[in-house]
């Protein structure tokens, strides 16, 4: 298996002239220059990106991470902890906003366990590298360089193993 530093060396840069390409032909379209504003300059990154002008990406995908941190037994969280393994459970439905606007997009849903404090889910990939979520940081750290390390690579190594299955476009949530 690779490694996080492997992983970040294999990332290509942006391709400059595929860039230059994109921003030119924006500029061409019967409008005032940069007036489409974010969605031109996330055209242009796309197009850096993908090595490429022709962005339509058939298969999207977001995958959704979750977990608990330990801090909410410091009392400053806005919800219970229970609730992260309810949304999961929504999102496992296709009942919550995110899998919403990701099916208006023609975007698959991904849903990823990275450390709820519960069972594990069913239709929810398990790749905790903590059962308990992040440890309290106002009393210790909230995992240790391992630790973070780990969920790094085995989160970089699944949206490599989603390109390797045909995904296109992938989006964190």
């Amino acid at each position: 298996m690779k490694t996080l530093a492997q992983i970040i060396n294999a990332i290509r840069p942006l391709n400059t002239d595929a860039m230059q390409d994109m921003s030119d032909k924006l500029d061409g379209l019967l409008k005032p220059t940069g007036s489409l504003g974010q969605l031109e300059t996330l055209a242009i990154q796309l197009s850096g990106i993908s090595h490429s002008t022709d962005i339509h990406f058939e298969r999207k995908q977001i995958i959704v991470m979750a977990a608990d941190h330990g801090v909410f037994d410091e009392g400053i969280s806005v919800s219970p902890q229970i609730v992260t393994q309810i949304q999961m459970l929504n999102m496992t439905k296709g009942v919550t906003g995110v899998c919403v606007l990701a099916k208006n997009a023609g975007a698959e849903v991904l849903l990823v366990d990275t450390g709820i404090k519960c069972a594990p889910i069913e239709g929810v990939l398990n790749h905790k590298v903590r059962a308990d979520g992040s440890g309290n940081i106002a009393k210790q750290a909230a995992m240790s360089r391992c630790e973070a390390v780990t969920l790094l690579e085995n989160s970089a190594r699944l949206a490599i193993e989603q390109v390797n299955n045909g995904i296109q476009l992938i989006g964190g949530w």
